[in-house]
């Protein structure tokens, strides 16, 4: 079983001669990807704006240090090929068609999802769902699996990837699932685009404990809510709060 404190690797491997030498089309951490209008978010904004006291006047969903962490988790998969994807709902017809014919499509037929459920996505009903065929094959050591995610924060308005869980340390596939929830018939996928979004982590069993907060408890929570009320960043303090965790895990090596 993969450690906890060990790197959880994953290795990409193309079954198409020449991608690995096409440097939009390669897998790259999710940090390459935080998309444009996270980046232009400020922090702070004049606190006249709000109408509630308290830490969180003045500062945007920047200060929320969920979102950092999140862009900072594994690995971005971008499409591979210009691809063109089109379906008519009216008329239940499909086709696809991709700028060289090795790169290929499929589509999970209406009978497998959508005749007993049409996913609602980011307020769009999606009436069909293709399969894209990867090129990229994943390898984890044993015990990793990855998560797979849409590239969620860039709210692409055409498709999404379906989120799942492929235990690539024994299967190595990666087959997405696509979402089409565009108001189009017809959608372009440029090659370079953010695809899909993959996370490695180690399985394990969970264990779920719920009880009341005891006097230790109470006073951890105290402590570190007085640390963030008393910033007008608060994520500042999250950030050397990971900082200090780093290094006591490395002094405890």
């Amino acid at each position: 079983m993969q450690s906890l404190k060990d790197n959880l690797e994953i290795t990409f491997v193309s079954t198409v001669p020449g991608l690995t030498s096409i440097p939009e089309c390669l897998p790259q951490s999710t940090k390459k990807f935080i998309p444009e209008w996270w980046k232009k978010l400020p922090y702070t904004v004049p606190r006249d704006n709000f109408s509630f006291p308290g830490v969180l006047a003045g500062v945007t969903i920047k200060a929320c240090p969920a979102f950092p962490e999140y862009f900072s988790q594994g690995v971005v998969l971008p499409m591979w090929t210009d691809t063109l994807l089109r379906y008519n709902e009216k008329e239940s017809i499909w086709t696809w068609k991709t700028s060289d014919p090795i790169f290929a499509w499929d589509v999970h037929s209406s009978k497998q999802l959508t005749d007993h459920k049409k996913p609602v996505y980011q307020g769009k009903t999606s009436p069909f769902v293709f399969k894209a065929i990867s090129p990229w094959r994943a390898i984890t050591p044993p015990g990793v699996s990855l998560y797979q995610f849409p590239v969620f924060y860039d709210f692409n308005e055409d498709f999404s990837v379906l989120p799942g869980i492929i235990r690539t340390d024994v299967w190595h596939t990666l087959n997405q699932q696509v979402l089409f929830h565009s108001s189009k018939e017809e959608i372009f996928i440029k090659r370079g685009t953010p695809f899909v979004h993959y996370i490695p982590f180690v399985r394990q069993d969970t264990v779920l404990n719920i009880r009341d907060a005891d006097t230790k408890d109470t006073q951890i929570f105290s402590d570190l809510d007085r640390l963030i009320s008393t910033k007008f960043i608060p994520n500042k303090q999250y950030v050397n709060l990971l900082k200090n965790s780093k290094e006591s895990e490395l002094d405890n090596e």
